[in-house]
């Protein structure tokens, strides 16, 4: 298949893909500085190769953010702040006052939690998170339509921006404390990890069972009912 665009530097790979909701979805592969979206158009497939822009590039390991019009926004930075940027063909740009996570339908900011990109009104979370200190989301659970039902957040210290805690940098070792967090509850897990980036981090579910741990120490817990 030809592919529209030309190809910036991506520093190597693209990001796992991600699909929108679609009949015929859309498939988007991240990279650092541009992206590959495989789409249909009138029923004939395409691709296209497109540039975030200069000065801008992405900070890989987040997943895209979701919004309540299916719309996907990647998590990017520039030389003065980080925004969100859809990944549509005419990007619209979300600006933040700091390094925004995202999980489903949701972003994290300090203690904030926003249900949406757009919305203003945050619910805020009692944990001091700020500086030096991050709420991470690693796995979320949905309802019916589509809305983050929970989420389960890993509170790390010692972050200063997004791109520390997924660095290919083995020297530093950060320790996180696991929290659910649904509607406006927090609930403390009493469980802590040690890892040296967030691809240390494996979450899985069996049945009703959750299973979080690291790769650094091969210790995992197990919740039954979450």
């Amino acid at each position: 298949m030809a592919v529209a665009g030309y190809f910036a530097d991506s520093e190597g790979y693209f990001a796992v893909p991600v699909q929108n909701r679609s009949a015929v979805p859309d498939t988007f592969w991240v990279g650092r500085r541009n992206y590959l979206v495989l789409g249909s158009d009138f029923g004939e497939r395409s691709g296209e190769l497109r540039d975030f822009g200069p000065e801008v590039h992405a900070v890989l390991g987040p997943l895209p953010y979701r919004d309540k019009s299916d719309i996907l926004h990647v998590l990017i930075e520039t030389e003065s702040s980080f925004a969100f940027q859809s990944l549509t063909s005419n990007p619209r740009t979300k600006p933040l006052d700091g390094p925004h996570l995202a999980a489903g339908n949701q972003s994290y900011f300090s203690r904030l939690a926003y249900p949406s990109v757009l919305d203003d009104e945050p619910v805020a979370l009692q944990i001091e998170a700020g500086v030096d200190r991050i709420l991470l989301p690693l796995a979320f659970s949905e309802t019916t339509g589509s809305r983050n039902e929970g989420t389960l957040l890993v509170y790390v210290e010692g972050v200063t921006s997004s791109p520390d805690i997924f660095s290919d940098d083995t020297s530093r070792v950060f320790r996180g404390s696991l929290y659910w967090h649904s509607g406006v509850r927090l609930f403390n897990l009493q469980a802590t990890l040690q890892f040296r980036s967030r691809y240390d981090i494996i979450v899985y579910q069996i049945g009703k069972a959750l299973f979080a741990g690291s790769a650094t120490t091969g210790v995992l817990h197990r919740w039954d009912c979450i």
